[in-house]
């Protein structure tokens, strides 16, 4: 999926009527939480399975039935638990390219639409314990693929739910007893404002 996703994206970008020029460019705040974190790395507040809060921000361009974004995410404290952890300082970002197709006209009710997404891009993560025995300083590849829906409430605002998995390439002998990984569900709702060419 992250190899297929740069040649997707040339592919809309170049294709006939796909061009930039006269498009829907849009920008949206994001916030949520996610949830069923796993990761193959030692993970010594036992956050795993727990929830954190995310942000981000988002911008690109839309055209008639999809749209591709460029997006950054962070989660402070994503390996970090408890009121005196062991990991004092941690946080997870990514830095993503997302292909977002909508549902056709015919399927809008009262101007929700579902969508779905695909994307890729990178996931830095860092972590720091107490002993800086186990410390993460990891950029990963990573992949994710979503679904929402979006429902516009002024002429240029529009508010979106999404759910969407995300996980990031293994890395291999990362730690002591092997490679590592992380992944999550991420549900997230945005805010987004339109801006048209």
């Amino acid at each position: 999926m992250i190899r297929l996703l740069p040649l997707i994206v040339v592919v809309l970008l170049s294709g006939p009527g796909a061009a930039i020029v006269g498009a829907e460019w849009t920008l949206a705040g994001l916030a949520g939480v996610a949830v069923h974190t796993r990761s193959g790395f030692v993970d010594l507040d036992a956050t795993s399975g727990t929830s954190k809060g995310v942000i981000g921000v988002a911008g690109g361009f839309n055209r008639r039935w999809y749209s591709v974004e460029g997006e950054w995410l962070f989660a402070p404290g994503f390996f970090s638990a408890g009121n005196d952890p062991l990991v004092p300082s941690s946080s997870l970002a990514t830095l993503s390219v997302n292909l977002i197709v909508r549902a056709p006209t015919p399927l809008v009710f009262k101007g929700v639409r579902p969508f779905v997404s695909v994307g890729g891009g990178v996931m830095r993560l860092r972590s720091e314990d107490a002993a800086n025995l186990f410390s993460i300083d990891e950029n990963l590849a990573m992949g994710s693929v979503g679904a929402g829906v979006a429902v516009p409430i002024r002429k240029r605002l529009a508010l979106s739910g999404e759910a969407r998995f995300v996980r990031s390439r293994p890395r291999e002998n990362a730690t002591p007893f092997g490679s590592a990984y992380v992944d999550f569900w991420r549900v997230t709702s945005s805010l987004s404002f339109s801006i048209r060419r």
